[in-house]
């Protein structure tokens, strides 16, 4: 099932963000950081909303930089935001497990990035 989505998501820390965009007419994510402001932030979804071919889903990390980008996500449908906060702490609590059990960085990163497409492939299905 193809779909004109664009994913786009967000590593939030107190300086800046790490943003990864994935295009729904491109294979390849776009990485690029963006300052932790509201003039800096609104500028980076402008940007992608203008560029996107259709609907734009973030996702983000809900830490204590994330609050701000809660409120920004309060207009998505409540079933996507289940998900999406579901994912986020499946993810995070299986990071660190994996961490703790010795396993290499890079091999973490894809074993979550396989299990984040589970949770986008489940958002692509409602």
């Amino acid at each position: 099932m193809r779909t004109n989505i664009t994913h786009v998501a967000m590593d939030t820390h107190k300086k800046e963000h790490t943003v990864a965009v994935v295009y729904a007419d491109a294979g390849e994510p776009a990485l690029f950081t963006v300052r932790n402001t509201v003039k800096d932030i609104t500028k980076m979804v402008k940007k992608i909303q203008r560029q996107a071919p259709d609907k734009v889903h973030f996702c983000y990390e809900a830490g204590v930089c994330g609050f701000t980008l809660k409120r920004r996500r309060q207009d998505q449908p409540q079933w996507a935001m289940d998900i999406a906060d579901r994912a986020m702490a499946r993810l995070h609590k299986r990071y660190w497990r994996l961490l703790d059990r010795g396993k290499p960085s890079n091999v973490v990163v894809v074993a979550l990035a396989r299990e984040f497409a589970g949770f986008l492939w489940s958002v692509l299905q409602e």
